[in-house]
């Protein structure tokens, strides 16, 4: 429905999605760093613009995904020929400019704080953790080294067929 909540739940959980993203994407042992990922960058930077525009601007980009949108600037769907107005009490969901800048701080420190906790606890802290409880002994006996069971050749004898033997 066109109301605040729903506004404020695509632009905070869409953000979260690229920025849970990145932090994903540092380059560990078998993955190279984000920034050689040249189609991450660009889309990370596109959806970001998108989002940081749809969130800090009453336009018509914003009015695509109705969001800071009043009846004025109402964007119409793909397959209807006039634009669809606004549903709610108001007409707009126009939020207050205070509030925008709000929701772009609570974004940008979403993504600094989801990339230092991937960075600095996920894979450097739990890494070296799960590397040193790996090396201690699961139990008392040493471990010892797979042998495969012995499999004892098949031999096949020759068989002749109907048509070989001699018929009396």
């Amino acid at each position: 429905g066109d109301n605040y909540e729903t506004s404020v739940i695509f632009i905070i959980s869409g953000y979260q999605y690229i920025s849970s993203a990145a932090a994903f994407n540092f380059g560990y042992t078998f993955r190279a760093n984000w920034f050689r990922n040249y189609v991450f960058v660009f889309f990370f930077a596109v959806w970001s613009a998108l989002l940081f525009g749809a969130t800090l601007s009453a336009s018509n980009l914003s009015c695509i995904w109705r969001l800071n949108c009043d009846n004025d600037h109402v964007v119409r769907w793909v397959t209807s020929t006039e634009p669809e107005p606004i549903y709610n009490n108001w007409n707009t969901t126009v939020m207050p400019i205070g509030f925008r800048w709000i929701l772009f701080a609570l974004m940008i420190v979403n993504l600094i704080l989801v990339c230092a906790w991937d960075y600095w606890v996920v894979n450097s802290f739990l890494s070296k953790l799960s590397s040193k409880l790996s090396c201690l002994p699961q139990d008392s006996q040493p471990a010892t080294a797979y042998t495969p069971p012995k499999v004892e050749p098949i031999t096949l004898e020759k068989k002749t067929s109907i048509a070989s033997q001699d018929v009396v």
